[in-house]
């Protein structure tokens, strides 16, 4: 097979005879997914679904003038990864450039998740930074501050033990950022695959938000914070310590998570070596496709929990979190099931046992 950075192998298979033909354009090949899939026999989807192409099966198909059917299908299957696996090297070898610009244009390589993390541990420090002044020092928020915060409601809410729930929960959204900053930059390998501009802009806003959504559930006296008693210690109750065990306890999975699946991209020094998928074990893994998911989800939960199970407005980011999560997770679980005929039966995409 030819290397991923240079021209690409492509070929067509059509006709009842199966003769193929390479070319060497990828935007031949995008243009010839009908014809394969045509050729198929089950409309719509291609008839191979098990694994790529061995070293030298390609060559040998087009020395046999893939005269057996059995191996059309396979070159056909293999094709058809290819393109996709191709599209992640950004359409280098079009016959369009103009085309390869817009693709590049609008998106973002995977990579660039980093930035979240940077974006989250800096504002999200500044949130907790005011918010510790303000509880220990009686220092006010900034002016442009306290508006933001009246605009998202802070001003509705009276006293309770919502100022030590703010407190905690804002560390930990901090924490959290500095943990996943550290996987993107030491435990995770990414492919070179691609996310939409608009995703990425999307996630950029996302981390602003949420810690502005997390400080305005915060009790205010005018552009101070209101703490019942005076004493922020005396607030503390059962669903804090709860809170704070479940936040760990799910962490630490998701670290794991992560840690699995960028060690079966590395050899045994940590050094990455390809960014091919292989199906992970270990971990919540036995139950589940993608516990990095499920752990993401069970962290937001123990941030429901923190604010003692009744913010209404937190309980609409777990939602968003649920929903968004649970369709990556099924997504990915049937892309394992397409690609690996002895991917294990029994793992749910998203939650163990059900689904």
């Amino acid at each position: 097979m030819g290397n991923r950075g240079g021209s690409a192998c492509t070929g067509r298979v059509a006709g009842e005879e199966g003769t193929l033909t390479t070319r060497k354009s990828e935007y031949t090949v995008a243009r010839s997914v009908t014809s394969w899939r045509l050729t198929s026999g089950v409309t719509g989807r291609s008839s191979y679904e098990g694994p790529w192409l061995e070293d030298g099966t390609l060559s040998q198909a087009v020395s046999v003038g893939a005269s057996s059917l059995s191996l059309a299908n396979r070159v056909r299957g293999w094709c058809v990864n290819s393109v996709l696996c191709e599209l992640e090297e950004r359409v280098q070898a079009t016959d369009r450039p103009s085309e390869a610009e817009e693709v590049q244009l609008e998106a973002v390589e995977n990579r660039y998740f980093s930035h979240f993390y940077v974006v989250s541990v800096l504002w999200n420090g500044f949130l907790l930074w005011c918010l510790t002044q303000s509880l220990f020092l009686g220092v006010p928020f900034p002016h442009w501050l306290h508006g933001l915060l009246r605009i998202l409601g802070a001003a509705q809410f009276q006293g309770g033990e919502l100022a030590l729930s703010g407190f905690l929960v804002l560390v930990f959204l901090w924490l959290h950022s500095w943990r996943r900053l550290f996987e993107c930059l030491y435990v995770s390998v990414f492919s070179n695959t691609v996310i939409h501009v608009v995703q990425y802009c999307f996630g950029l806003a996302y981390y602003v938000l949420v810690g502005l959504t997390v400080l305005s559930q915060v009790p205010m006296d005018g552009r101070n914070v209101y703490v019942a008693g005076k004493n922020l210690l005396m607030q503390a109750r059962w669903f804090h310590i709860l809170g704070l065990v479940m936040f760990l306890w799910s962490s630490a999975h998701q670290y794991r998570s992560h840690a699995i699946l960028g060690g079966l991209r590395k050899n045994k020094a940590g050094v990455p070596v390809h960014c091919s998928h292989r199906i992970p074990f270990g971990d919540w893994f036995e139950y589940v496709s993608s516990p990095n998911y499920l752990a993401e989800l069970m962290i937001y939960v123990s941030i429901a929990v923190t604010f003692g199970l009744r913010n209404f407005t937190w309980w609409l980011v777990v939602a968003y979190v649920f929903f968004s999560h649970a369709l990556a997770a099924l997504l990915s679980h049937r892309f394992y099931r397409s690609t690996f005929v002895s991917y294990p039966k029994h793992r749910r995409a998203f939650l163990p046992f059900l689904f």
